[in-house]
């Protein structure tokens, strides 16, 4: 979902019970919003992904869906790594690299990348 400001992803409240009702209309199963980042920081652009039971830090599977819809329509060159914030309100900052290639109407070599830390392990034992 593109927000029209960086002052409208900080406000960002979705509603888990309205937004359930809508979503079960569609194939969808969350909202990832976007918009621009501030001129002054590394980014290029902003996400948040809110759900039932809180907010994603970084959510991967949704900015390859995001920086395909951006080259697709222009917002970001084809080819070109830009490089999308995530988990700052919730101070979990994340950063993750991304790219695609318009090939006419297709996007293609869709990249995601970034850093990971560790925040938990364990076993699973099965008698």
């Amino acid at each position: 979902v593109p927000l029209r400001s960086l002052t409208s992803a900080g406000r960002l409240r979705v509603p888990v019970s309205e937004a359930q009702t809508y979503l079960q209309r569609t194939d969808a199963k969350f909202f990832y919003c976007i918009t621009r980042a501030a001129d002054s920081g590394p980014a290029h652009w902003h996400a948040r992904m809110q759900f039932y039971n809180g907010e994603d830090p970084a959510t991967g599977s949704a900015s390859g869906c995001a920086i395909s819809y951006l080259v697709r329509h222009g917002l970001v060159e084809s080819g070109r790594t830009i490089l999308m914030e995530q988990g700052i309100e919730i101070h979990r900052p994340s950063l993750l690299h991304l790219s695609a290639v318009r090939s006419g109407d297709s996007i293609l070599e869709v990249r995601v990348g970034g850093r990971t830390i560790h925040v938990a392990s364990g076993h699973l034992f099965i008698p």
